[in-house]
């Protein structure tokens, strides 16, 4: 008999202390979303200096300030590579353009931590042109390369909606980006912009 009351007040008190984790766990709501996306795509430009196919690597810090928006951070990069210059290696052929932007995302947040979500980002920012490890003076190549290979500046703008399945504090999603960033060709014409179009793998971690 004492077995048996020992055994139904330990299950009470497993009971109580279960409910009351539940309970805190939904009241804790997260503060901090860390997203990493990734993806390789198409862009298009006013000329044929580069090749269409594009990667681009994305990192989002964004704290909420309600429960569906949010602030924060994005950080990107974007590697493009020159077409037609069969005299250089792939490397030579590589360029890189870094992102950094204030964001805002529209993203509701959850009780639950085994929930579907959805998140909207837009971000508006600087951009950087890193120029080539090309050298010169070992491969001739035409004048409209030599004025592009510099360090430009430029802004972007970045705009990124996202299906995320959450599993514990962790996420993974598909998603689909757009962007807009600025670019300069040929020293007697402004930058002019060139759009790209990503479908991105996302990760990320709730705190």
């Amino acid at each position: 008999m004492k077995k048996k009351v020992l055994f139904l007040a330990i299950l009470i008190a497993l009971c109580g202390l279960t409910s009351s984790m539940q309970a805190q766990e939904k009241k804790s709501s997260p503060r901090l979303d860390i997203n990493l996306r990734g993806g390789v795509g198409s862009m298009s430009m006013p000329h044929s200096l580069f090749t269409p196919h594009t990667a681009i690597a994305t990192m989002t810090v964004e704290g909420w300030l309600n429960d569906f928006w949010k602030v924060g951070l994005q950080v990107s990069t974007q590697e493009m590579h020159l077409g037609e210059q069969s005299l250089l290696s792939p490397r030579e052929r590589a360029f890189n353009q870094l992102f950094v932007g204030p964001s805002i995302s529209l993203n509701k947040r959850l009780d639950s931590w085994k929930e579907w979500g959805a998140n909207a980002t837009l971000s508006v920012g600087y951009t950087y042109l890193f120029n080539s490890h090309l050298n010169k003076k070992d491969t001739p190549l035409a004048a409209p390369f030599y004025t592009f290979n510099k360090a430009q500046h430029g802004w972007g703008l970045h705009f990124s909606v996202d299906l995320r399945r959450y599993i514990g504090m962790y996420y993974v999603g598909l998603g689909y980006a757009l962007e807009g960033r600025m670019i300069k060709v040929e020293s007697k014409k402004g930058a002019v912009s060139h759009s790209i179009g990503t479908p991105q793998l996302v990760f990320g971690i709730v705190l």
